[in-house]
């Protein structure tokens, strides 16, 4: 007979503080909160780091830079030793029955307790690894170490929660994780209100076609791209405007049809608003990013009836249905495929229609956080 969650006490292991509602994008204070409604108790057991073994990871990483190199010092036998002291001698402070770990591999790699331990990632080191600039051209030994951290806490996990295929199948497939104890289940929108259906359908079709770019990285979120893109639409004979939100693009992206909002923060009321209301004036999110392990904006455009359009990348399959709540492209596609995809739905009213209430739906039924819950209750060992 599985237990009652109700009745459960849980450690929220992780070194970053998940009450931090700007941690992992929202994402942690977000798993957090869905936590609080289905356990009895949820202990947050950090933040912590490590002063000492921080110091010498940083400076193993000056040195491997001065050499040309990278340095994962997160995920260094060093820090990790010292995450593990400090978390098991919290874990003996009281009897805990689950143990979640989002994004902790390092934290829980070296662990002694016997606690079962959900482990909750949207990547592997081994998918990151060359694909996100952080993680390239690493030092030997250095890589050697965030392997080994890492494997240790894939194996030390009782399940293996991760939001896509991509990053599922890199853990059975590049760390030899049994496939029995590796789930997948999609991170919802990390907004604090969500509209009803009815707030945001049918959505508002007017001469202007509203295009949204969300990123705080212009160049790696595939900004230049989605510029092209507007630029195309308007000698096509469409009137658009390109909406970028959460960065500055360079000079040379200065238009008449693009306006700029440097940075929205969804702890601030006033401009957490702001950026619902762009979410909710927009036809098409535009991102053709360049690395992305998950891409929450996703989730945030299908809460709003939005069509998101991006690049076939990562863990983006694992959020846009094509067809559904989304089209993806190729990573070398310039921008022509984009204004072309968006030409075809925004000269079709009846298609345009359709696709923002599937959009809606797919939010609905996978990219939300109720549903996460859902399905990592069925997941756990209980």
């Amino acid at each position: 007979m599985r237990k009652d969650p109700a009745q459960l006490r849980v450690a929220y292991l992780s070194s970053i503080d998940p009450r931090d509602k700007l941690a992992w994008s929202g994402s942690h204070f977000s798993i957090y909160s869905a936590l609080q409604k289905i356990f009895k108790e949820v202990d947050v057991l950090g933040p912590y780091q490590p002063a000492a073994a921080v110091l010498t990871g940083k400076t193993k990483h000056f040195f491997a830079k001065v050499s040309g190199k990278r340095y994962d010092f997160r995920r260094s036998k060093v820090v990790s030793e010292a995450y593990a002291k400090y978390f098991d001698s919290k874990l003996s402070q009281k009897q805990y029955d689950l143990i979640v770990a989002p994004a902790a591999s390092a934290e829980v790699a070296r662990l002694k307790t016997k606690v079962p331990i959900v482990y909750v990632s949207d990547a592997t080191l081994k998918a990151s690894l060359n694909y996100h600039k952080a993680l390239s051209n690493l030092k030997a030994s250095s890589l050697a170490e965030s392997m080994e951290t890492e494997k240790m806490a894939l194996e030390k996990s009782a399940v293996c929660v991760f939001t896509t295929a991509w990053a599922a199948d890199s853990a059975i497939e590049g760390f030899g994780v049994v496939k029995e104890k590796v789930k997948i289940i999609p991170f919802g929108a990390n907004f604090y209100e969500i509209p009803s259906k009815s707030e945001v359908l049918p959505k508002k079709k007017d001469s202007l076609c509203k295009l949204l770019f969300v990123g705080v990285q212009w160049e790696n979120k595939g900004g230049p791209i989605a510029f092209n893109a507007l630029k195309k639409l308007l000698a096509s004979g469409i009137d658009a405007e390109l909406t970028v939100c959460g960065c500055v693009p360079p000079d040379e992206f200065k238009h008449e049809k693009v306006k700029v909002i440097p940075f929205l923060n969804k702890s601030v009321k006033e401009e957490r608003e702001k950026l619902y209301q762009l979410y909710k004036e927009a036809n098409f999110l535009v991102l053709p990013t360049r690395f992305e392990a998950y891409g929450l904006v996703f989730c945030e455009a299908s809460a709003y009836g939005v069509i998101s359009l991006a690049t076939n990348t990562g863990g983006v399959p694992g959020v846009i249905t094509e067809g559904e709540n989304g089209f993806l492209f190729d990573m070398k596609d310039s921008g022509g495929g984009y204004a072309e995809k968006i030409a075809e739905i925004w000269q079709n009213a009846d298609l345009y229609r359709v696709l923002t209430e599937k959009s809606r739906g797919v939010y609905e039924n996978k990219l939300n956080w109720e549903a996460w819950t859902v399905k990592l209750l069925e997941s756990i060992p209980l």
